[in-house]
């Protein structure tokens, strides 16, 4: 089940951004990457997906997000952008480490305040996704009907499918 972005999310979101943002080393996230300013030609072939912690507070207030994870998808973005592009031992690149780092340590802690103990509470577990899977192939294969490669079959067989689903 999808949790759906509510002003409670919301704030808590709003709170981790700031966090970020107000690091001493935040300040280098807040504006898109201008690549005439800092003479970095290549940034655009090099990073297709731009994104910037201004960005995330922007669509953060504007109520872009539809689920917490795309907030937090995107606050990853711009980490591992600034790490894609700046080499290991670049400033830029040690302080995108740590702000992920803290992102991610934000980030598990309202996740399991969310859901009161799971840290994926956005994506249920993968036997439940294949359980229901087969339940709706079930349901949608006619009473009769032999799927089986053995004619003496009584019962529709979905054994064979369900191992596939998902």
């Amino acid at each position: 089940m999808v949790e759906i972005m509510n002003v409670s999310k919301t704030r808590l979101c709003g709170k981790i951004l700031k966090k970020l943002m107000d690091h001493k080393g935040g300040w280098l996230f807040h504006k898109p990457v201008d690549p005439v300013l800092y003479g970095i030609p290549d940034y655009f072939d090099v990073i297709r997906n731009t994104m910037d912690l201004g960005t995330v507070k922007k669509k953060l207030t504007n109520k872009q997000y539809v689920t917490a994870s795309e907030f937090a998808a995107d606050v990853r973005l711009t980490f591992s952008n600034a790490m894609k592009y700046n080499p290991p031992g670049n400033d830029v690149h040690a302080v995108a480490e740590q702000l992920n780092r803290i992102f991610d340590s934000e980030w598990r802690s309202v996740v399991r305040k969310w859901s009161g103990r799971n840290p994926r509470q956005e994506q249920p577990p993968m036997k439940a996704v294949k359980a229901q899977a087969a339940i709706n192939l079930k349901s949608a294969i006619p009473r009769g009907l032999v799927t089986c490669s053995n004619s003496l079959a009584k019962e529709p067989s979905i054994n064979a499918m369900s191992s596939k689903v998902g």
